[in-house]
């Protein structure tokens, strides 16, 4: 086999050498504990010079001892050790944590198309989500637009109405003709120039280019038409109203004048009461123009909305389908330092979040490199120290 992990002799080795130096090792260990055991019996009680010596030579003697203990089972403990590199060997030709394995390259590739394909999803879900924000641009800007041209377009009907309520209001008997004959000659059409040359005030959408805002305007303005036809029909329908009744004013009017020839107080009070019925006529009338104007507008924000729900459900499902979850892939953060100054941040942030409270030991065990290196310092020819009221140094003395 080529990746053997021991030979058959080896392990004859083993079994050969190793009854020997377990025997020999165990004996020398327990003479050694034993004596030492003896003799710091005796140094407890009286501790001298000569004592201190006879310490010093059990010191370098346990000393020796294990150095030939360490000789002794050297042979096993290598040939175990080549066993236990063997097999870890073995297990490093096949994990996919070390690199240059075929797992681990196969690993390698998963993460970076498994990177690839998170790239694209994220890319596609910005893309779906600009689209979004445009197109609500587009709506919203549209919207603004045909509210206020409907706004526009309402105002100047208003206008026109009140123009002809006034000169019916406006009409004696003694201006019948004149006013009778401007009343009958109102142009109804809505003046084209005006529409030609109508400029929105709608702020203009940063996200939107030129070219989209004037195509939008100039969708906006062909609606125009629509709602020119709506004025003509509007004023036209007053006019009529008014034209139909000429007549009948005309002849009260006479009556009225008549009237005044013989009871002033009477025709006073008949002129007034036709007002009045000419008064609620024209608010009846501007009700019920203002009320299907209300219904057409509402059909208008109903038939938007619609299409804006089919927008927004187009683009929910859209987003949908760009940031639904691949299977089996994980992502998770990882921390790049960019600078040495990182390094600082990165442990003020461990110190707020952790580091302030683990115990003494495990701070110890975290800083072991730190601290060796300010002992290193503090012990060398010309030492260095870390002054701070936070840390203190103490000699810890050892007999050579």
């Amino acid at each position: 086999m080529e990746n053997q992990i021991i030979k058959q002799n080896e392990i004859s080795d083993i079994a050969r050498i190793a009854p020997d130096a377990i025997t020999n090792n165990q004996t020398s260990a327990q003479a050694c504990l034993d004596f030492g055991e003896k003799l710091l019996e005796m140094a407890e009680n009286r501790m001298n010079d000569e004592m201190d010596e006879k310490l010093r030579k059990y010191i370098n003697k346990s000393r020796a001892t294990v150095t030939t203990m360490t000789e002794r089972r050297k042979p096993v403990t290598q040939l175990f050790d080549n066993i236990r590199s063997g097999f870890t060997d073995l297990e490093r030709m096949i994990d996919p944590k070390v690199p240059g394995t075929p797992a681990n390259r196969a690993q390698k590739l998963r993460d970076n198309y498994a990177r690839m394909k998170l790239e694209e999803e994220q890319k596609r879900r910005r893309e779906a989500e600009l689209k979004a924000q445009m197109e609500q641009a587009r709506t919203r800007y549209r919207d603004e637009c045909e509210k206020e041209l409907f706004n526009f377009f309402n105002n100047k009907t208003t206008q026109a109405i009140n123009r002809l309520i006034s000169l019916n209001g406006s009409l004696e008997l003694s201006n019948f003709d004149a006013v009778s004959a401007e009343i009958t000659s109102f142009d109804c059409n809505f003046p084209v120039s005006e529409l030609s040359r109508y400029t929105f005030a709608v702020l203009l959408p940063s996200s939107l280019s030129m070219q989209e805002i004037q195509e939008i305007q100039k969708s906006v303005l062909e609606k125009g038409k629509a709602l020119m036809d709506q004025y003509s029909f509007d004023v036209s329908g007053q006019k009529d109203s008014i034209i139909q009744l000429l007549p009948s004013k005309y002849n009260e009017l006479s009556a009225i004048e008549q009237q005044k020839k013989t009871d002033m107080e009477a025709a006073s009070r008949r002129q007034e009461e036709m007002k009045r019925k000419e008064q609620e006529e024209h608010i009846k009338q501007e009700i019920a123009r203002q009320q299907e104007e209300q219904r057409r507008k509402q059909e208008e924000e109903l038939k938007k909305g619609q299409a804006n729900v089919d927008g927004l459900f187009a683009t929910s499902a859209a987003s949908m389908v760009a940031s639904s979850p691949q299977k089996k892939v994980k992502v998770r953060k990882v921390v790049t330092i960019k600078n040495l100054k990182g390094y600082a941040d990165l442990f003020n942030y461990w110190w707020v979040g952790e580091g302030q409270y683990l115990s003494k030991e495990e701070l110890e065990k975290v800083f072991k490199k730190q601290i060796s290196f300010a002992e290193k310092a503090a012990n060398q020819q010309n030492p260095d120290f870390i002054k701070s009221e936070n840390i203190d140094y103490v000699d810890d003395v050892k007999a050579k």
